[in-house]
């Protein structure tokens, strides 16, 4: 299986956009020097009550599995129960045509994560366990391009959920919430990575999202 790095960002540049990296940077976004995983910044989305909080980026991909990956801090409990999307891609312009997405949701004790299908606003598999306060963890999206391959999601390197989604000819990835908050979070963002795989993976994908959750 051949890699290749098609997208990163760390939020080095002092801008909202990473200099740029990003295509835009809407609603509720500042660039930060103080809560960061690596280097010398990161970013922070913190949407309040019916306040949004996400960046943009087209890319084009076809015919092969890719991999997104972020690292995020959550420095304010995320207090929504339905499940919003944090990782989402779009066959076309972003918000017309959603594809898949992972999202996150207030479970019964800590935050959990879910893959979807949103084309059919169907979710595949099963919740991700919880993921604990005050603990850095991983998430991953490895999606196919293929019309019947198969996307996963995982969590500190282990599969969480898997299905069959839709035919993905990515042409735009979000990150962030861009449906209207109805309680307040702060999230901060580091070390985005979107890989291009040449085949199917056979193995657990290397590395991947860091979240580290914090009660209020």
């Amino acid at each position: 299986m051949a890699r290749s790095i098609l997208f990163l960002s760390g939020w080095e540049m002092p801008t909202t956009t990473d200099g740029g990296t990003w295509d835009s940077a809407t609603g509720q976004i500042l660039h930060d020097t103080l809560t960061k995983r690596t280097g010398t910044g990161s970013a922070v989305f913190f949407p309040g009550a019916g306040q949004t909080g996400y960046w943009e980026k087209r890319i084009s991909l076809d015919n092969n599995y890719w991999q997104a990956r972020v690292a995020i801090y959550i420095s304010t409990a995320h207090n929504e129960a339905s499940p919003q999307k944090l990782i989402h891609l779009y066959n076309a312009a972003a918000g017309a045509t959603p594809a898949m997405s992972i999202r996150i949701a207030k479970g019964s004790s800590n935050n959990v994560l879910s893959l979807w299908d949103d084309a059919a606003s169907t979710q595949l598999g099963s919740n991700s366990g919880s993921l604990a306060t005050d603990t850095w963890h991983l998430i991953e999206l490895l999606a196919s391009c293929d019309a019947v391959g198969t996307s996963y999601g995982y969590l500190n390197g282990v599969q969480f959920a898997s299905g069959v989604g839709p035919n993905l000819t990515l042409n735009y990835i979000r990150l962030g919430f861009s449906t209207a908050m109805t309680a307040d979070c702060a999230i901060y963002v580091d070390d985005f990575r979107l890989d291009r795989e040449s085949s199917e993976p056979f193995t657990v994908p290397i590395g991947g999202a860091i979240v580290k959750l914090v009660p209020n």
